[in-house]
């Protein structure tokens, strides 16, 4: 009597857990189920190095014994390319020959190859046929995936009564991933009675088994309480042994709980290394979020630039936060403003209900940023926001209806909104209602009720409520006349716009941001911000000093405040201080005290020092070479997604420099770097395609990433692109074009290229 599918697979697998030894002789003697057993061994090096070619002469003898799961195997070997070439064709074709003689993992292996269309043209009900087939003689990956297909309606109607039924005999088999859909079925009571201790218990047997899938739902249930009681730090366990899986979304939450510190400690570095996984895995939140930390330089520098482009990739797939922060990028960052790209995505974001999007958009035509105002369009997205409850808008209605903006004047409308507003806890709704009692508009002059909601707007530290409110201090309106606390309130306000706002007109005036670029007048507030020991503007004076902008240039002033600045801890101040001593720059040149303060800006986090310090490690000027201490610098400043420390860290890893030779890693590295733009991570990875070191050999891609680093004049680029040109390496052979591209490498002293460039002269190809 023939062996059942379910016999063949426990005794196929007895074998593998046995010895080699005790299986090879079996399997010479002619036991075909050894024979396969070997197979997988050798497979999967198991007891024995992998070898696929010896896997694939015990298929062949196996197959000619008759058996069917080695033509299985034979399948699979042409599927997944193990000791053969890849042909997806040739797989199904042995699968099919295989399911027709009534293999079940064939027949699986049929249906899966029909549902995805790989070897054979598409066809989902042929699918469902084969994974039932297989399903009938109890193949618990085809019962599971012929339980997908009634779920979701691959191949036959939806049948949620027969998706649970097979979900279930799947899980009892012990198949992770039914046992995980088949909770999350009763978690939703969905095709079955909602049941959530069942759920709990589900999830667990496929966590258990390592399911990414099952251990992010668990963890959503211990961070809200489902079924389980509320637990944090529990949560934050499963959910990073998800994201250690590659479970996008659990990656994003993993670095949110970094962030916000639950579960775990506040680490933004660390939050911003998940995002980053969870953004590089296209995962739309993920890229929000590390959009948001480049921008609120959170455990990374501020990179505006990277930010937008994060916040676009992750508008592009429908991620409405997104549209938000793209919008409010492009509307207030200098250094990517585009009121019409801010318009778009704002209003992508008007298209799908986003509050902030639509205020925000009301603020645009309200203001006139960039268009001509209009106060009816503003006024209506204002509407469509208070329409939802939201209290900004609310108080813009307010304020319109009170001076008369595309309606008319109507104090009793104006309270009523301002009202509503203040009622939700709007500071300046608040202090606006305050106005309106003080001022008896909409409402009963009643001076009391205005000291009342001007004080509910202070405590929160609204600038103009805690003016106002000195006001009634100081004039005894609704309240005692007090001018000692009239005082306190005033200061209050002006230390809230004394030294910090004479900072921001410095800024203003540097860059020209709303007003005219005047270095002098920058020069002037930075002077007066400066006066009151706030670091950055320190900074800002000493680069003026620095670049003589706005006043004569001086070294020794630019280093006193740069100094001043750095003893506040002002990360890149103290980097500036040493870039200066190491080059000489307005000072003796001193690597000692260049090797001092940059430490300490790297000690603050500075990515530009690490990389600085790092190199004097790794050539050994001003301290004693040391690779290893090159390598941990270079690789602090790689994290931080600086592309030239992630260069050193590429070439320490090719080098073998403070760590283990790694081309692959190396490779990795390098592609970070030279996607940054970075000319020597560029030159390291051309080469590294050149040579087929870590990476395929493609001479093409070796000649682009050349290409791209001589463009920024990167000398050793510049050579090896001549060196490309000169023998065709990628490209078509052209002597003229490699000669200019030696010349220009020559000319900056680069000693190869002067030999080659040398060369060609006595060969008569130069000019």
């Amino acid at each position: 009597m023939a062996m059942s599918f379910l016999e063949e697979e426990r005794l196929v697998g007895g074998l593998i857990s046995k010895s080699f030894n005790e299986v090879y002789d079996l399997a010479v003697s002619g036991d075909v189920y050894a024979q396969c057993a070997l197979v997988i061994k050798y497979q999967t090096g198991r007891d024995v190095e992998r070898d696929y070619q010896k896997a694939l002469e015990w298929i062949n003898t196996a197959i000619a014994n008759g058996s069917l799961r080695a033509k299985c195997y034979l399948g699979d070997a042409y599927y997944y390319g193990d000791g053969i070439a890849i042909d997806y064709t040739k797989a199904f074709e042995i699968y099919l020959e295989a399911a027709k003689e009534g293999h079940a993992k064939a027949q699986c292996a049929v249906g899966f190859s029909y549902e995805g269309g790989v070897g054979v043209e598409k066809n989902d009900v042929e699918a469902v046929y084969w994974y039932t087939k297989a399903s009938e003689q109890g193949e618990i990956y085809a019962t599971y995936d012929l339980a997908l297909c009634y779920d979701r309606g691959i191949g036959v109607e939806v049948d949620l009564k027969k998706a649970i039924e097979l979900y279930t005999k799947a899980a009892d088999a012990g198949h992770a991933g039914a046992q995980n859909l088949l909770g999350e079925c009763y978690q939703d009571g969905r095709g079955v009675e909602k049941n959530v201790e069942k759920a709990i218990q589900l999830y667990t047997f496929s966590a258990n088994q390592g399911n990414k899938f099952a251990e992010y739902n668990l963890a959503d249930c211990y961070f809200r309480g489902i079924g389980v009681e509320q637990n944090d730090s529990v949560g934050f366990e499963f959910c990073l042994k998800a994201a250690n899986k590659d479970h996008r979304r659990a990656q994003c939450d993993v670095g949110y709980c970094y962030e916000k510190g639950i579960g775990v400690e506040v680490d933004n570095a660390k939050a911003v290394e998940w995002y980053a996984r969870a953004a590089n895995a296209q995962y739309p939140r993920g890229q929000a979020n590390l959009a948001f930390m480049y921008i609120m330089g959170k455990g990374i520098e501020r990179n505006v630039l990277r930010a937008v482009e994060l916040y676009e990739m992750s508008a592009n797939q429908g991620y409405q936060h997104a549209y938000f922060n793209l919008g409010l990028c492009y509307a207030k960052e200098e250094s990517v403003r585009d009121i019409n790209k801010s318009i778009f995505w704002y209003s992508k974001g008007v298209e799908v209900g986003d509050v902030a999007c639509i205020c925000n958009l009301a603020d645009i035509y309200y203001q006139g940023n960039g268009v001509d105002k209009d106060y009816p369009r503003a006024f209506e997205l204002y509407m469509k926001a208070a329409d939802l409850n939201d209290r900004y808008a609310m108080c813009s209605i307010g304020y319109m209806y009170e001076v008369g903006q595309s309606v008319e004047v109507d104090y009793k409308k104006a309270v009523e909104y301002y009202t509503k507003a203040a009622n939700l806890g709007h500071a300046p709704a608040q202090c606006n209602m305050g106005n309106m009692c003080s001022w008896g508009r909409g409402t009963s002059k009643d001076y009391e009720k205005a000291v009342e909601w001007y004080k509910k707007a202070a405590d929160q530290g609204y600038i103009r409520a805690i003016v106002n409110l000195g006001d009634c201090y100081y004039y005894g309106n609704g309240i005692a006349k007090d001018y000692n606390k009239a005082v306190e309130l005033y200061l209050k306000a002006s230390a809230n716009n004394d030294a910090r706002g004479d900072l921001g007109l410095g800024d203003c005036y540097y860059f020209g941001n709303g007003v005219e670029k005047d270095y002098n007048k920058a020069v002037e507030y930075y002077t007066k911000a400066a006066n009151a020991n706030l670091p950055y503007a320190l900074y800002a004076l000493a680069y003026c000093y620095e670049v003589g902008r706005g006043v004569e240039q001086n070294y020794s002033v630019a280093l006193d405040l740069y100094t001043k600045a750095a003893n506040q801890n002002h990360a890149k101040a103290n980097y500036v201080i040493g870039y200066f001593y190491s080059t000489g720059k307005g000072v003796s040149k001193d690597m000692n005290k260049a090797v001092e303060w940059y430490t300490k800006a790297v000690s603050l986090g500075s990515s530009e020092a690490m990389v600085s310090l790092g190199r004097l490690y790794y050539y050994g000027e001003g301290v004693e070479k040391d690779y290893a201490k090159a390598f941990e610098l270079f690789s602090q400043s790689a994290d931080r997604n600086n592309g030239y420390g992630q260069f050193y860290k590429a070439l320490c890893y090719y080098n073998g420099n403070g760590v283990s030779q790694n081309y692959p890693i190396a490779v990795d590295w390098a592609m970070k770097s030279a996607n940054q733009g970075d000319s020597d991570g560029q030159h390291l990875l051309g080469f590294c395609y050149e040579k087929g070191q870590g990476v395929t050999q493609d001479y093409k891609l070796a000649f682009s990433w050349y290409e791209k680093s001589a463009a920024q004049g990167n000398s050793g680029a510049q050579y090896s692109l001549g060196y490309c040109y000169y023998y065709g390496i990628g490209t078509t052979q052209n002597y003229k074009v490699a000669a200019e591209w030696l010349a220009k490498a020559k000319e900056k002293g680069h000693a190869n290229a002067t030999k080659l460039f040398e060369e060609m002269k006595e060969k008569g190809l130069v000019d």
